[in-house]
């Protein structure tokens, strides 16, 4: 005799009841962090704060000096930066070299930094400055080119933060 066959059969499982709900609301919970994580992943920028452009200033200084003469002029820094000092003009005659000077302002004289002792118009000095302060302009005769007797009229530009 042969053997019969007995039909198998898993029981019928439902997905309901409370334990399956909770385990679904997990499923679908878990599914939606994993995908909003996902989604955010490529946006790996670091966030750096940006800085305002720092402003700048232009100051146009005049005087007169004679021979072996100077005169400083005082500004304020208002932040870091470079500090630009042209040499627009000198009257009467454009030939004569003078000195120019970038220096910090002591609050009596002008302690020179950095110079050119012999500068003609369109002559420019760069410097640096680390953060806020006084400083000065310096026009001279520093190479003793004004004739005895003799005077000049100068016009520089400073341009700073």
């Amino acid at each position: 005799m042969g053997q019969a066959e007995i039909p198998f059969r898993l029981p019928h499982r439902r997905c309901e009841g409370p334990g399956m709900i909770r385990t679904r609301v997990r499923r679908v919970g878990l599914a939606a962090v994993v995908a909003a994580v996902t989604g955010c992943s490529g946006n790996n920028l670091p966030i750096t704060p940006s800085q305002p452009p720092s402003q700048t200033f232009t100051e146009v200084f005049s005087g007169t000096i004679g021979q072996n003469g100077a005169a400083s002029h005082s500004f304020i820094a208002q932040a870091s930066g470079t500090v630009t000092l042209t040499l627009l003009s000198v009257q009467p005659d454009s030939t004569i070299p003078i000195g120019i000077a970038l220096g910090t302002w002591t609050g009596a004289a002008c302690q020179i930094i950095i110079a050119a002792d012999r500068a003609f118009p369109g002559t420019t000095l760069n410097g640096s400055v680390g953060s806020s302060g006084s400083l000065c302009a310096r026009a001279s005769d520093a190479a003793g080119s004004i004739a005895q007797g003799a005077r000049v009229t100068y016009e520089f530009q400073v341009v700073h933060p």
